[in-house]
């Protein structure tokens, strides 16, 4: 789609509410988003607490839009209202849900909207997306890859530290003091490389990234981030 950081950040939102507090939205909403591609089919259960890819078995309500008429809802560029009464939003079900939904889970979307628009990523949509992926981890099932990765993120203002441990299956802002794999890079190159716009070979023949420690984990980093 035009914008997966979207996504990511809504499976992000919904991997950190509390099971066991209060919730202001219970609902399972299925998501049919058009895109280029085709039409992306989205579950978003606010019961179970989950994300998903395909078709909810029995909705509460069923939206249909464009992607860009998605972030455009989400950044409250539009009015839910205004979007179904121009046609941009189809939808059957519960209003007052779907828009608890957009309230809930598309606060401040602003900030991944502006860089889809540009098509590009920043720092915090890549980390988000890191954290929804690493939060979908079932931690008794197989895992790809078992290690912890410092990111050391070279930006304008320093160096952003991230330590993406996948044994403890945690996003984490700081450092470690025992990594398997130190990866060195800076913050147009990270987004590069998780916009898939840049290969790790290609960003390391270039000179663009370093990587220090486990060679076997380190050929794994691109399905990291």
């Amino acid at each position: 789609m035009k914008c997966d950081a979207v996504i990511e950040k809504i499976k992000a939102r919904v991997a950190a509410i509390d099971p066991n507090g209060p919730r202001k939205v219970l609902g399972v909403f299925q998501l049919n988003i058009e895109a280029a591609d085709g039409v992306h089919e989205i579950v978003v259960d606010l019961k179970a607490l989950k994300v998903s890819d395909g078709k909810a078995a029995s909705p509460d309500v069923v939206i249909n839009l464009k992607d860009e008429d998605f972030i455009a809802v989400g950044t409250k560029q539009i009015p839910v209202k205004d979007a179904v009464a121009q046609g941009k939003v189809t939808m059957t079900g519960d209003q007052n849900l779907f828009q608890a939904l957009i309230g809930t889970l598309c606060v401040r979307l602003d900030l991944i909207a502006g860089s889809c628009n540009r098509t590009t990523m920043s720092l915090e949509t890549v980390i988000e997306k890191v954290k929804a992926r690493v939060a979908a981890v079932d931690p008794n099932g197989p895992r790809k890859v078992l290690g912890v990765f410092q990111f050391n993120i070279k930006t304008a203002s320093g160096v952003e530290q991230y330590v993406i441990d996948l044994k403890q299956l945690k996003v984490e802002k700081g450092t470690t003091a025992t990594p398997d794999v130190t990866v060195t890079l800076t913050v147009e190159d990270l987004v590069a490389v998780s916009a898939r716009t840049l290969s790790v070979g290609d960003a390391l023949t270039q000179g663009k990234l370093e990587i220090q420690g486990d060679a076997a984990l380190a050929a794994k980093l691109a399905e990291v981030i």
